[in-house]
């Protein structure tokens, strides 16, 4: 892995801190906060993925699973994830399936957003 792209959403709810954990299939929400992170990035505000973020390559250069933290965002209600790039070279092409874990326990108070609440707005 050499760097990581975000588009997030507007009004604030981009992300603005990203922590990175490499190799621990362990965490989950409970145990994230007694693990130092591999590294911490401040982000951007990047609605078209141009900004690349660059990670030590030093520590990033045996990677085989990544866990991907968002704390804060630029001061919205919620965070608001469009797209996650992921940069590199693959080293061993294995095909398997992603597991991607968004949420430890979901809670239904927390995911019933109405539309009329938190409109998408489409660019042309």
């Amino acid at each position: 892995v050499t760097g990581i792209t975000v588009i997030g959403g507007d009004g604030g709810c981009a992300p603005s801190r990203v922590k990175l954990y490499i190799n621990r299939e362990d965490l989950d929400f409970t145990t994230v906060g007694d693990v130092e992170p591999t590294q911490e990035l401040e982000l951007a505000e990047d609605f078209h993925g141009a900004v690349q973020h660059p990670v030590r390559a030093a520590k990033f250069g045996s990677v085989t699973s990544l866990a991907l933290l968002f704390p804060e965002n630029l001061g919205g209600e919620q965070t608001r994830i469009h797209w996650i790039g992921i940069w590199g070279v693959g080293s061993e092409y294995k095909r398997q399936a992603v597991q991607c874990v968004y949420e430890a326990v979901a809670s239904r108070k927390d995911n019933n957003v109405k539309d009329d609440v938190m409109p998408t707005h489409d660019v042309a």
